[in-house]
């Protein structure tokens, strides 16, 4: 992906404003952004209710306190201490074997049209990492994607183009599971007009239990994003016969 430069058309940059709530972002690893939502009171991790097995076990033996404890960090390591609601993550490299050989000469343009979240933090581990550097990653991966797909066949010289859009692409919590979401868009255009009939639309969503805390919602989300580029890679293939007979 190094010999990929993620070029953004300047006109698909430009994201309706949405009113929403404060987000922030905290980035646990360098390919790691996590959105946080504050809340305005703090979530028990563990109830013990008014029973008299609580008071009597809690009151036991240091082993068992220390088992606590640990059950206690994973927890909030793993769920976030119940303030995590969505996880960005960059796109592992994956194979695809959908070829689009057939395809004529075409310009290609990936954007990012995902809402850009109004606050971000970034912890003192990590500090290199930006929104910006997210958002150039998961681009460059269709980039890359793509030209291997159209064999070289990307021409900017031509004056048929596709442009790409990433709509959607994260995980996020719902109790007990974290969900992944990616949603891609694409278009035709020619001598900077769209052709209506030419235009695909894919979009994926996995599933998975909360057993790995922060790898399973990498997971899932980059389970999401290798179907919704697949699925994407087939409507292509399916209408390379519309696209060839373009005057």
């Amino acid at each position: 992906m190094e010999d990929v430069v993620a070029f953004i058309d300047a006109r698909q940059q430009d994201v309706a404003e949405v009113k929403r709530p404060d987000a922030i972002i905290s980035f646990l690893k360098t390919d790691d952004l996590l959105l946080e939502r504050v809340r305005d009171e703090e979530q028990a991790l563990l109830e013990p209710g008014t029973g008299g097995r609580w008071r009597e076990m809690s009151s036991s033996s240091f082993p068992f306190r220390f088992v606590v404890g640990i059950v206690i960090v994973v927890a909030l390591w793993g769920c976030g201490a119940a303030t995590v609601t969505t996880w960005y993550t960059d796109p592992s490299k994956s194979d695809y074997p959908i070829r689009l050989t057939n395809w004529p000469a075409i310009a290609l343009t990936v954007a990012d049209r995902r809402a850009i979240p109004e606050k971000l933090f970034v912890r003192w581990i990590d500090p290199g990492v930006t929104w910006e550097k997210h958002s150039a990653a998961v681009v460059g991966e269709i980039q890359r994607v793509m030209l291997e797909a159209m064999g070289g066949r990307i021409s900017g010289d031509s004056p048929t183009e596709l442009r790409i859009a990433i709509l959607d692409y994260r995980a996020s919590w719902d109790s007990p599971n974290w969900l992944g979401f990616a949603a891609l868009e694409a278009s035709v255009w020619k001598s900077g007009a769209m052709l209506p009939s030419l235009s695909w639309k894919s979009s994926g969503q996995t599933k998975q239990w909360n057993w790995f805390g922060v790898d399973t919602a990498r997971g899932v989300a980059r389970d999401a994003f290798k179907t919704t580029v697949a699925d994407l890679l087939r409507q292509l293939y399916s209408d390379v016969g519309r696209l060839r007979s373009l005057k």
